[in-house]
C-alpha cells in the first residue's frame, strides 16, 4: 500500500490518498463508494494519529479501490503522472534551530517578555535569571 498526498489541477486543497495501478484515488472517494465514512482517515496527520486502526482502515479502502477501479470516474481517481505529489505529512510548524548567539538571545528576550507570568515556564525562566 502506497499512501500518498498529492494536488490535482481541479482543486487547490491538497488530497490523502493512495496509488491503485499507477492511479492517485483519494481516501475520501474510497470512504463515499464503500460509505465507510466515519474512519479517522481525512488527511496524513489523521491517519497517523489514529495508528493502527488506521492502517486496517486504509488497507481495506485499499483492497476495496482494487477491485473496484474501473467504476471510478473522472474526478475520483487520477493518472499518477497527472498528480503533483506533495510531502507525505502536512507540516504543522517550522522550527528553527539555527542556534547562534543571536538567535538564543532573541529567544530568551521573547520568552521573558511574554512567558514572565505563565506558572509554566516560571521555573524555566528563574533558572536562567
Amino acid at each position: 500500500m502506497k499512501l500518498i498526498r498529492f494536488a490535482v489541477a481541479e482543486s487547490s486543497t491538497p488530497l490523502f490518498g493512495v496509488v491503485i495501478r499507477e492511479q492517485a484515488v483519494p481516501i475520501s472517494v474510497l470512504q463515499k463508494k464503500t460509505g465507510k465514512t466515519d474512519l479517522p482517515v481525512a488527511d496524513s496527520r489523521s491517519y497517523l494519529a489514529s495508528l493502527p486502526a488506521s492502517e486496517r482502515a486504509v488497507k481495506e479502502l485499499a483492497a476495496w479501490g482494487e477491485h473496484h477501479l474501473a467504476e471510478l470516474g473522472n474526478g475520483e481517481r487520477y493518472a499518477l503522472d497527472a498528480v503533483r505529489l506533495l510531502e507525505p505529512v502536512e507540516v504543522a510548524a517550522l522550527f528553527d534551530f539555527g542556534l547562534t548567539p543571536r538567535h538564543l538571545k532573541n529567544s530568551a528576550d521573547t520568552i521573558m517578555k511574554y512567558e514572565k507570568d505563565n506558572p509554566q515556564t516560571s521555573a524555566l525562566l528563574q533558572a536562567f535569571a
